[in-house]
């Protein structure tokens, strides 16, 4: 019989655990806040869209797998920050058109119906720069399955909320780090289309999403309506999809609301 116990395993797996209580604590006012976030553009699930605008207390912890995840992604974001400190307010001579600049991360913005957070925000004499940062796997890269779609919704919706507020239409950057690379574009959103042009893992690389940013706005500002004065409950999903469970896990924090655990069965 194998009588090893895991330690380190173990010990990062309870710090995980209790800084997600500790987080959760943290953000009760966000999670109650009840206003949509730019992380619902292009989603999937409308009924989470609900739950978290209503303010309903999550119904399950994140399990380690995706706890895990999240705090990769958190690593990732502060060995970017760091850089862009380090040279930040210096005279750069390798970056054409951004000789000088600030950075500001983590940068609030909101309206009457939308709330949220801009990673990274860099400032130079004439440009302004709002930089959406995310980690992500090896196989992203591999298979150009970059940038995603929830993503560019997320960072278009910065775009419309920065420029609401100062009246200047910002250049908008989505960043990818990944183990030995990088991705990194610039979005364009328009009436029909979002395009996305730059470089994954040093190769140039365009994709067009055949989607529009201002109908998604509008269908979700239109469910925002509807769930403030008439109190609508979107319907469930019919199955699940991979922003419900990561590696068998639950993922969601409503995962129990609608689905049994580790039964895989509908909640009826």
């Amino acid at each position: 019989m194998n009588n090893i116990t895991p330690i380190v395993g173990k010990i990062h797996e309870e710090y995980l655990l209790e800084q997600q209580r500790l987080n959760n604590e943290a953000r009760k006012d966000r999670q109650s806040s009840g206003k949509l976030w730019p992380t619902d553009m292009f989603t999937k699930c409308d009924r989470k869209i609900y739950y978290h605008m209503v303010g309903t207390k999550s119904s399950n912890e994140h399990g380690f797998p995706t706890l895990d995840y999240f705090d990769g992604g958190n690593l990732a974001e502060a060995k970017t920050e760091r850089a862009l400190l380090h040279f930040a307010n210096k005279r750069l001579s390798f970056i054409d058109g951004l000789e000088q600049y600030s950075v500001e991360r983590s940068v609030r913005i909101s309206n009457d119906m939308w709330s949220g957070e801009i990673d990274f925000v860099i400032k130079s004499k004439d440009r302004i720069i709002l930089v959406e940062h995310k980690a992500t796997s090896d196989s992203k890269f591999k298979n150009l399955d970059l940038p995603q779609l929830k993503h560019l919704g997320q960072l278009c919706l910065y775009g419309k909320l920065w420029f609401e507020k100062y009246g200047v239409m910002p250049e908008l950057r989505i960043f990818y780090s990944g183990w030995g690379g990088f991705a990194e574009y610039v979005v364009s959103p328009n009436s029909k289309t979002i395009i996305s042009e730059g470089f994954i893992k040093g190769k140039y690389h365009k994709k067009t999403r055949r989607k529009s940013v201002k109908h998604e706005i509008d269908r979700l500002e239109q469910l925002y309506v509807d769930i403030k004065q008439n109190n609508l409950i979107p319907l469930m999903l019919e199955k699940k999809h991979n922003g419900c469970e990561f590696m068998g896990n639950p993922s969601c924090s409503y995962y129990n609301l609608c689905w049994y655990g580790k039964s895989m069965d509908r909640q009826t």
